[in-house]
């Protein structure tokens, strides 16, 4: 293995992944199933930073899919939701 990503190390709590997806510059998108939150991670599996694409945590929508299209849009799909969101991350 290149690394083992187990989380962002500096937030308690389980990680569970359940998407991932890698964009132009390698760097990989994992969705969490628990925290309902996406993890940016360089392609060495350091941490760069969280997307919060589903904020309300009273709903049960979780990413469970992603994909990265030549343009670096980044398509998720959520869990118990009939919806596929779209958003340009990289600048």
């Amino acid at each position: 293995f290149k690394f083992t990503y187990t989380g962002n190390p500096s937030v308690d709590g389980r990680f569970d992944p359940h998407g991932i997806a890698a964009d132009s510059l390698s760097n990989l998108v994992i969705a969490d199933w628990i925290t309902r939150q996406l993890h940016l991670i360089d392609e060495n599996g350091h941490f760069l930073c969280y997307f919060d694409f589903f904020p309300n945590k009273f709903m049960s929508e979780s990413p469970t899919g992603l994909c990265i299209d030549s343009q670096d849009l980044l398509f998720v799909c959520s869990y118990d939701s009939d919806k596929v969101k779209v958003m340009k991350y990289l600048h």
